[in-house]
C-alpha cells in the first residue's frame, strides 16, 4: 500500500511540476486573454486565411515526404485519381470511371477537360509516368509493392495490373505521393533538384515561399471541377513553432485558423465565445522509437523495459491535458483489425528494472532523445521523467524537421518522439512504418523481420477481410514482442479556429478539406 501511495503522491508531484513550467511559457494567463478580440465584420468578408502550423513543408516532390505537414499542403496543390473522405474512404477525384475487369486488373479513365495550372492538358502519361514514379519511391513502394504494372491504354485511360487480389488499391491511389504533375516538369526538377516551383494540378498554386515563415497558395482557377473549386481566395500557411502563439494569433485575430491546437489552452479557448473549437478521436498513434541498429536499442529486452517504464495514463495528463486514451499497439484503433495492447505491456518499474539488467544495464544508461516539434518536446519531457524511475538518463536534443530525414539516413537519430496517421487498412501502415521496403521513408526504426514481411503478402492477397484481419494481428503481436516503437497514446484531432469561419473540417488526423474554408 505504501508504494501505490508513493507512486500517486509522486505522479501528482511530477505532472503539477510540469503544469507549472508549461503554464509559465504558454502565455495563458490574463495579459494573452485581454489580447482578445471579438469576431469583426473584417472577418465575414475575410477571403485571403491565415493558417498556423507547427512544421513547414518539407518539399514539393510528392514521393519525398509523407509528413502530414508536407502532405496538407501537397494535397492542396495537386490532384490525384481519388482523394479521401472524413472516414478516409477513397472517392474519386481525377478519376472518372473505375472498372474492376479482373481480380488482378483494374481500367481507369480520367477526367476529359483536367488541366495544370498553364493551361495544358492533364494527359493519360503525365498520370501514368507520376504514378510509376510513386510506385518505385521509398514513401509509396509498399503501398504499390503488389502492382505489375501501369500501363496507358488509350488516350483517357490506363490498366493497373497487380500480383494477385490488391483491396487497398484505391485508397494507396490516394495518397499525395500519387499527385500528378506534367511529366517533363517532374523530368527536369529531378535532374535539377529544384521543386521550389511547382506547377499545379489541384484546388490552389503556389503563390510565394519564405522558408521558416510562411507559405502562400492562391486559387486555380484551372482546376478541372468547379463544383469543388475552392471557396477562399488564397491560405497562407504561417509557422509558428511555439504552441501557446498560435493559440494567441486566432484569438487576436492575426490567424483564421490553428492547425495544431495546444491543449495547454484547451479551457481558455472553450470559454472564448469568438472561438470555435473542433475535435475528433484521432488515427495517430503518439510512440518513441528507437533505431534498431544503434546500441543499446539493438537489444529487444532494451525496448521491451521502456515499454513497461512509462505511465501512460499520467504521461497524457501531462503531455495532452487528459486528451487521449492509453496505447499500446502500432495501430490505431480506426485500423481494421487493431488490437488494443498485442504485448500485453502495463505500467511496471520493477519489471521494466529487471528487464535492463537481463540486457546488461543493472544501473540504466544515458540516451538521447529527438524531438522534432514543440508538441514533441512535451511528451518527451513527461517521458524522460518516468524514464529515469527506470535508471534511464535521457537527454531531450530539439531540432528542425527539416533535418529528420538526413539525421535518420545517416543513423543520427537513436530515439525519437514521433507519430503517424494511420489509414483504415493496415496494408497502408504496417509495410510502411515497420517494413523492408519503408526503410528510407516512413520506417525511421530500419526494423523489419522476414516473418513479418511474409504475413503482410498473404494479408494484401486476399478480398476476404477476417482472413486478412487475422494476418494484422498476429503481425501487431510480433510487433509488440519486439517493440520497436513503445506505443504511448491515441490523441484527438483539433482545429481552433475564428468563430464566424465554416466548413472547419477535422478527421482523425487533422483540418482537412480547407478548400471548403470561407466566412
Amino acid at each position: 500500500m505504501k508504494s501505490v501511495k508513493h507512486t500517486i503522491a509522486k505522479t501528482i508531484l511530477v505532472i503539477m511540476a510540469i503544469c507549472i513550467i508549461l503554464t509559465g511559457c504558454s502565455g495563458s494567463g490574463s495579459n494573452s486573454s485581454s489580447r482578445a478580440v471579438a469576431a469583426s465584420a473584417s472577418d465575414a468578408t475575410r477571403k485571403d486565411l491565415t493558417l498556423c502550423v507547427a512544421v513547414e513543408l518539407d518539399t514539393f516532390d510528392p514521393v519525398a515526404s509523407a509528413a502530414l505537414a508536407t502532405t496538407c499542403i501537397t494535397a492542396q496543390v495537386f490532384t490525384r485519381l481519388f482523394n479521401v473522405n472524413q472516414e478516409q474512404q477513397p472517392i474519386q477525384e481525377l478519376a472518372k470511371t473505375v472498372k474492376q475487369l479482373s481480380d488482378t486488373e483494374t481500367l481507369i479513365t480520367i477526367q476529359d477537360n483536367a488541366l495544370f495550372e498553364d493551361g495544358t492538358k492533364i494527359t493519360i502519361d503525365d498520370v501514368v509516368y507520376c504514378l510509376n514514379r510513386a510506385a518505385k519511391s521509398a514513401v509509396l513502394s509498399t503501398l504499390m509493392k503488389a502492382v505489375a504494372s501501369i500501363e496507358k491504354v488509350d488516350e483517357n485511360s490506363l490498366k493497373i495490373t497487380t500480383n494477385g487480389p490488391l483491396p487497398s488499391l484505391s485508397l494507396a491511389l490516394s495518397h499525395t505521393a500519387c499527385s500528378i504533375l506534367p511529366k517533363s516538369y517532374v523530368e527536369k526538377a529531378v535532374a535539377s533538384g529544384d521543386w521550389s516551383k511547382p506547377i499545379a494540378s489541384g484546388r490552389y498554386k503556389l503563390k510565394s515561399r519564405e522558408i521558416g515563415n510562411k507559405l502562400t497558395i492562391v486559387k486555380n482557377d484551372k482546376f478541372f471541377d468547379p463544383v469543388t473549386s475552392a471557396q477562399n481566395n488564397s491560405l497562407t500557411f504561417k509557422l509558428v513553432p511555439e504552441a501557446s502563439s498560435r493559440t494567441i494569433m486566432v484569438e487576436t485575430g492575426e490567424a483564421d485558423l490553428s492547425m495544431a491546437f495546444a491543449t495547454a489552452d484547451y479551457e481558455r479557448v472553450k470559454k472564448n465565445p469568438n472561438l470555435a473549437l473542433y475535435e475528433h478521436t484521432s488515427a495517430i498513434v503518439n510512440y518513441l522509437g528507437y533505431d534498431v541498429t544503434i546500441a543499446p536499442f539493438n537489444n529487444k529486452l532494451v525496448r521491451q523495459a521502456m515499454n513497461y517504464a512509462i505511465d501512460r495514463e499520467s504521461l497524457i495528463k501531462v503531455a495532452a491535458d487528459g486528451h487521449g486514451a492509453p496505447w499500446y499497439s502500432v495501430l490505431p484503433p480506426t485500423c481494421m483489425g487493431a488490437l488494443e495492447n498485442p504485448g500485453n505491456y502495463k505500467y511496471d518499474v520493477k519489471k521494466a528494472k529487471e528487464l535492463l539488467a537481463q540486457a546488461g544495464y543493472p544501473n540504466g544508461f544515458k540516451m538521447t532523445l529527438c524531438v522534432f516539434s514543440d508538441e514533441a518536446k512535451r511528451i518527451g519531457e513527461a517521458v524522460q521523467i518516468f524514464l529515469a524511475d527506470a535508471g534511464i538518463t535521457v537527454e531531450i536534443q530539439s531540432l528542425e524537421s527539416s533535418v529528420s530525414k538526413d539525421m535518420t539516413a545517416a543513423h543520427k537519430v537513436p530515439a525519437r518522439i514521433a507519430k503517424w496517421g494511420a489509414y483504415s487498412d493496415p496494408d497502408l501502415v504496417l509495410p510502411r512504418t515497420l517494413g523492408k521496403g519503408g526503410i528510407g521513408g516512413a520506417n525511421v526504426t530500419f526494423y523489419y523481420t522476414d516473418e513479418l514481411e511474409d504475413l503482410y503478402v498473404k494479408a494484401r492477397s486476399t478480398f476476404d477481410n477476417p482472413t486478412r484481419i487475422k494476418y494484422y494481428q498476429d503481425a501487431q503481436k510480433i510487433i509488440m514482442e519486439d517493440a520497436p516503437w513503445c506505443p504511448l497514446y491515441i490523441g484527438v484531432s483539433f482545429g481552433l479556429a475564428r468563430k464566424g469561419l465554416q466548413n472547419v473540417i477535422v478527421d482523425p488526423e487533422q483540418v482537412v478539406e480547407m478548400y471548403k474554408l470561407h466566412y
